[in-house]
């Protein structure tokens, strides 16, 4: 009788142990069939686990694919960007083991059968059926150069996020309204609206329940949405970064101890940021680089692109590349 008692204790404290350990992480698995890759040379696959969002080129002669890694939300996120970025299909997907299959009707058009996983367009579409008239005043601003007009722009900006935070306050049960302001709303900003970082924590705050606060892809947008009120308030200390221009140099805050720095995030598609330009300039050549440094982080897809733009504009200061981690710290 004790050695039976003995047995089960040890049972249970081996139970227990594996139970702490990282032996417990939930996992989701999914098996991908699209059959078509070699006809799309730019096809890039993204997941987003609730942690991290991984994008890579599949390797064609793989295929099915099973795509399988830890899970740290709700739902993990797949997606198939058919150009690379714009034409893309977006699945929900759980630790149920899922599967999904594409069949092609003509170009560009499929018909596809999902098991254990629900197409995000699902819900996307009455999204942003219901914010399009305040996203296309907002992205006609946005890529404007002549004749732009900061005022109507923030006036537009500011539409787009109350029409965006409505929709998600009465939908804030679908994970896609959670998904939707921590990858979208809450990352948008335009210069000199910082105050929109509290706005958005406390409608974080407010709006969704225990489950996704208590999750951990909802303790860490809370700690990054935390940090961003904080960065913003005046006289905080700025976080540090290393990153690379595109010359190959490497720079991090801490060498431009006691000078000041301005960090500039740009776009060449972006209108407000290239009328910035000038001003940046007059900046450049009124104050030395003993005194202040500008760096710009040009947020193009690719870098010829960048590249030109720089050129065109003869912007004659330190330019990163495309440095997302870099960008949501600041």
């Amino acid at each position: 009788m004790r050695r039976s008692f003995n047995s089960v204790c040890g049972f249970i404290l081996i139970f227990s142990l594996f139970a702490h350990s990282g032996f417990t992480q939930v996992q989701y698995g999914c098996q991908l069939d699209f059959p078509y890759c070699d006809d799309y040379p730019d096809l890039k696959i993204a997941v987003h686990n609730g942690k991290t969002e991984r994008i890579f080129k599949p390797e064609c002669s793989k295929n099915p694919m099973v795509l399988r890694d830890s899970l740290f939300g709700q739902y993990a996120t797949i997606s198939l960007r058919l150009d690379g970025k714009y034409k893309y299909f977006g699945y929900y997907v759980t630790e149920k083991p899922s599967v999904i299959n594409f069949y092609r009707v003509k170009k560009d058009s499929f018909k596809i059968t999902l098991s254990n996983a629900k197409a995000v367009a699902e819900f996307a579409d009455p999204f942003y059926k219901y914010c399009q008239r305040e996203r296309e005043a907002f992205s006609e601003t946005a890529v404007q150069h002549e004749g732009f007009d900061y005022n109507i722009h923030v006036k537009n900006f500011r539409a787009f996020i109350h029409k965006m935070l409505s929709y998600v306050s009465e939908h804030s049960h679908q994970y896609f309204s959670y998904a939707v302001f921590r990858d979208m709303i809450s990352q948008m900003m335009l210069p000199g609206q910082d105050s929109l970082f509290a706005v958005y924590l406390n409608f974080y705050n407010k709006t969704f329940d225990s489950n996704v606060k208590n999750s951990y892809e909802g303790r860490m947008l809370a700690d990054r949405l935390n940090n961003q009120v904080k960065l913003h308030t005046m006289y905080a200390e700025a976080p540090d970064f290393s990153a690379f221009t595109i010359e190959g140099i490497r720079l991090t805050l801490r060498e431009f101890h006691g000078k000041y720095i301005i960090l500039n995030f740009w776009a060449s598609w972006c209108g407000p940021c290239i009328k910035k330009f000038p001003l940046l300039k007059e900046i450049r050549k009124k104050y030395t680089t003993d005194q202040l440094e500008i760096i710009g982080v040009g947020m193009d897809e690719k870098l010829e692109i960048l590249k030109k733009t720089i050129s065109k504009h003869k912007l004659n200061w330190h330019q990163i590349h495309g440095n997302w981690p870099m960008l949501s710290k600041y």
